[in-house]
């Protein structure tokens, strides 16, 4: 028999273990924490240190204000901040930080050592598991600053190492993390590194001309040159909107560079990133995307950061505005950059920097988003776009063994099933996201090598989310793989990688393996959601059938 317990008040190390969840739920969200604290605290040079993702150790030193010894104590106490001292200042941020939870949440699940300099004054405080163990006053110092060590993340709440997904997708999210910070601040020196590598070094750019140094950074970090991108920067009413496009597209989200700003911060709003991608699919073959960098500044009473802790997520006052804006300047773009080729019929050969550059007053009354009405078509409009599958109007089909059947728009069509799992494995391999969740297997079964290449052949499928253990000269295991490739015999198509010729690309993947695969029907159709009838026919994986080529059958 269960007797309730009585209510109590939860002491306060298991508060703060709680609230870290929200707060830090990976090493890359403590990293971005950290990132923010070194800005909001003037520094113009950071030195960043990671071992094993970040979970072994994480330093950080910069050159800010620091910390005042008999403050330091408290800046580790939760909701203590410098930021806010009244609700009404959350609307008026000029900084990152204000909730005061990131450094308490870091202290209560990690070793942290903390020495900060601040007006000449320098002292370093030790944390263990949200318990102070030593606060030491050490005298005088020249320069100021802040140096951060923490080790042995989660030690102490083990339970949070299950939802840790593989070190390539946790490096990935760090790398993600890094790069938007790298970005934003481009008069800031970074300096970066891993394990026992060497220093990624990114000096900082201070020209006089704002674009340069954020052209020279994007060179540093995406290495784009400016003949591959397109620009426009506009403004309106008190917003500032800049978009930078890469010429150069591909299919799917795989590896792409997307990055939205709002003053200064990293955000993730996928209304935004569709309004990005779709006003700018004229740049774009058809089916493709490429890269986008998209900077809002607003003013600080026109949106609300506190909607979650991690605070990547914004509330808009005036959504209508803000998203007219961001569609206007790309369709103003767009329109400036293809006109004049369709007029002429020729490229432009001036020599002229390349990079589309304008600056213009817009007038975001002319666009969709004047009414909430409007937005709410728009949207539904991009939904019914994504809806236009090859599935969407198929009316009948008949499911043979190696060949799906099926009439759409009155027209009959035949699907060559093994060809199109091919090229469907191939595509999500090639478009894998680097955020892709992936599976360990509980049980690893041990997979023959008969081939010389395997361990070269292995630091390529490693890049598409797969992690193999090298157990004996014959022998390997596989530990984890992509999700979105569970219903396809995985451990069949790693065998048959490991034990061939050199793979050096997509190219040299081979699909033998698939020759007596067969998915169900119902699976079948979701993936052929994801292409459309005349990819499929191009690629002669669909063919249409016709009285002629039907007749050909008989001759």
């Amino acid at each position: 028999m269960n007797v309730s317990k009585r209510i109590q008040l939860l002491p306060e190390h298991i508060i703060d273990q709680i609230k870290a969840g929200e707060v830090i739920e990976r090493p890359s969200s403590l990293i971005k924490e950290i990132l923010e604290n070194s800005l909001d605290a003037g520094a113009s040079s950071i030195n960043l240190n990671i071992v094993e993702n970040g979970l072994s150790l994480i330093s950080i030193e910069d050159n800010g204000k620091g910390i005042a010894s008999e403050d330091l104590p408290l800046a580790f106490c939760r909701h203590a901040t410098s930021k806010i001292s009244r609700f009404e200042d959350v609307y008026r941020l000029h900084s990152f930080g204000f909730r005061g939870e990131a450094l308490a949440s870091i202290a209560s699940i990690s070793k942290l050592t903390c020495e900060s300099s601040h007006q000449k004054n320098k002292s370093v405080i030790k944390i263990e598991g949200g318990e102070t163990k030593s606060h030491t006053h050490l005298g005088e110092q020249e320069s100021s600053g802040t140096k951060i060590y923490i080790k042995d993340l989660f030690y102490n709440t083990p339970v949070r190492m299950k939802f840790i997904q593989s070190s390539k997708a946790e490096k990935n999210q760090i790398q993600k993390i890094i790069k938007s910070f790298l970005l934003a601040n481009p008069k800031v020196e970074f300096k970066i590194s891993w394990d026992n590598l060497d220093k990624e070094i990114y000096p900082a750019h201070t020209h006089s001309n704002a674009q340069d140094n954020f052209l020279a950074r994007l060179s540093d970090v995406l290495n784009f040159k400016r003949e591959d991108l397109v620009w426009s920067e506009n403004v309106y009413d008190g917003i500032q909107c800049k978009v930078v496009l890469s010429k150069h597209s591909n299919r799917g989200n795989a590896h792409k560079n997307h990055f939205l700003f709002i003053n200064n911060r990293y955000v993730q709003d996928i209304q935004l990133h569709k309004i990005v991608l779709n006003s700018a699919k004229s740049l774009w073959p058809e089916g493709e995307t490429g890269h986008y960098v998209v900077y809002l500044n607003l003013p600080s009473d026109e949106i609300d950061v506190n909607v979650h802790p991690s605070k990547t997520k914004i509330k808009f006052f005036t959504p209508p505005k803000v998203f007219s804006m961001v569609s206007g300047t790309i369709n103003h773009l767009m329109a400036t950059q293809i006109q004049p080729q369709k007029e002429s019929g020729l490229q432009n050969t001036s020599n002229q920097d390349s990079l589309l550059e304008t600056q213009r007053e817009v007038n975001y009354r002319n666009f969709e988003f004047n009414s909430d009405n409007k937005m709410q078509s728009y949207f539904e409009n991009l939904h019914g776009q994504e809806q236009t599958q090859l599935t969407s109007a198929i009316e009948s089909e008949i499911n043979l063994p190696s060949f799906l059947l099926f009439k759409r728009n009155d027209q009959s069509y035949c699907l060559h099933k093994q060809k199109f799992y091919s090229y469907h494995l191939a595509f999500i391999l090639n478009q894998k996201s680097i955020n892709e969740e992936t599976i360990p297997l509980m049980v690893s079964r041990p997979i023959k090598i008969t081939g010389k290449n395997a361990k070269h052949n292995e630091e390529f499928l490693s890049q598409l989310g797969f992690e193999i253990d090298f157990i004996a000269e014959d022998s390997a295991l596989l530990r984890t793989f992509p999700k979105q490739i569970q219903h396809y015999p995985y451990l069949a198509f790693i065998a048959e990688q490991l034990n061939k010729k050199k793979i050096n690309g997509f190219n040299d993947l081979s699909f033998a393996f698939l020759e007596d695969f067969e998915m169900g029907q119902h699976l079948l159709m979701e993936c052929l959601k994801q292409f459309s009838l005349t990819e499929l026919l191009d690629e002669k994986i669909i063919v249409q059938l016709t009285d002629r080529n039907l007749s050909q059958l008989y001759e």
